[in-house]
């Protein structure tokens, strides 16, 4: 069974937990929504690279509305 809500947690852990590399554009939790992940890299080519590579192993439109990236967890 696939639970989004506990696999947003999961990753927004490993984004927290990177050091800066990669930065939560919601930096309160408890104000994250519960079925996008918005996040960026440190620069905008970095972005730009994770897109290339994410659309490579089937992930496509995590461009974000404003910037950074979005994951949208009920697709």
């Amino acid at each position: 069974m696939y639970y989004p809500f506990i696999t947003k947690w999961l990753i927004y852990d490993v984004i927290d937990s990177s050091h800066g590399f990669y930065v939560p554009r919601i930096k309160r939790k408890d104000q994250r929504s519960r079925t996008n992940l918005v996040f960026s890299c440190l620069t905008q080519k970095l972005d730009d690279r994770f897109e290339e590579q994410a659309k490579n192993e089937g992930l496509i439109e995590l461009a974000g509305q404003y910037g950074g990236l979005k994951a949208s967890m009920y697709n």
